[in-house]
């Protein structure tokens, strides 16, 4: 025994043995680890639900219309959401928001889109606010959809009559439901060309992983820009280093008409406070020449604290 394990043939074998097993290993850790096997690990980074038990008083009323509370089913969740149905107007806003907190934390960007006029549906996603389940990017793109479709099946709206409104994540959301339905108009606040450049852009180690192994849906707002989509808006901040300026500025350089980009250059991320004056003004020029309003509109929303 002793003899065969000096032996130059035994030791080149568990040699050759201990590496195949080491290479087997990597090979199957930068699988496990790549984003498009790892869904859990996606999940975890991407969302940020915030539970609540109850919207915030000040949201019952917002710009003299009474909110109405709408639970929206969806499979594995219930969705909660919002709905101010503003008189004289036949458009509405589907609000899709970003990946943290809730809807009650846009209680100014709502007020502002009803002084403009419109109606507004804001909903949480699931695990988000009062909506039931846990977050996933299947998941919210389903809440977004359902939305959608409860506006045309629960309130009577055409299609032609939604203008869908995403927010950081939430651009993706609306892009995603502006390919499976028709819409108004797109506006997209804060948004990333794809989830998988601003990924690879803040953490270099991703860069291994060719976009067969990235997230799935991709979320790829830039993609859809390109092609044939109805009038769109892009808000940017010039200040944003979530997702910074320079992924609107490509989205509106490559994408197709007709297209508007308004860049607030004192603000961050979702945060237009600076530029409120900007931000309003440039929200309801867009509705104005895209969208049905209510007469007497803008009442002077308050800034976003």
């Amino acid at each position: 025994m002793m003899s065969f394990l000096k032996t130059k043939g035994f030791w080149k074998r568990v040699i050759i043995a201990l590496a195949s097993v080491q290479v087997l290993v990597i090979i199957g850790l930068y699988f496990y680890l790549s984003p498009r096997l790892n869904e859990p690990l996606v999940n975890a980074i991407l969302f940020h639900p915030n539970h609540i038990e109850k919207h915030n008083d000040n949201m019952k009323v917002l710009s003299g219309v009474q909110a109405e509370e709408v639970s929206v089913p969806v499979e594995g969740a219930t969705v909660n959401g919002m709905f101010y149905r503003k008189p004289g107007t036949p458009d509405v806003i589907l609000m899709s928001h970003g990946n943290a907190s809730d809807l009650d934390n846009r209680i100014e960007k709502l007020r502002a889109m009803l002084d403009c006029g419109i109606s507004v549906l804001a909903y949480d996603y699931r695990g988000y606010g009062k909506s039931t389940g846990e977050p996933s990017i299947r998941g919210v793109i389903n809440d977004g959809v359902a939305a959608f479709d409860y506006l045309v099946n629960e309130k009577n709206y055409s299609p032609e009559n939604i203008v869908l409104y995403g927010e950081s994540v939430g651009t993706g959301v609306s892009t995603e439901i502006a390919r499976r339905r028709k819409s108004k108009a797109i506006i997209l606040e804060s948004g990333f060309t794809s989830p998988e450049q601003r990924a690879k852009e803040k953490i270099q180690a991703l860069n291994i992983y060719p976009s067969i192994l990235m997230m799935e849906p991709t979320l790829d707002n830039l993609d859809y820009v390109r092609g044939k989509h109805p009038p769109l808006l892009l808000f940017a901040g010039k200040l944003d280093d979530m997702i910074p300026v320079h992924h609107s500025e490509k989205m509106f350089a490559e994408g197709s008409e007709s297209k508007q980009l308004i860049i607030g250059p004192n603000s961050t991320h979702n945060d237009f406070s600076k530029d409120w004056t900007l931000y309003v003004a440039g929200l309801k020029g867009f509705l104005e020449k895209n969208a049905k309003l209510a007469e007497g509109n803008l009442q002077g929303a308050a800034p976003v604290k």
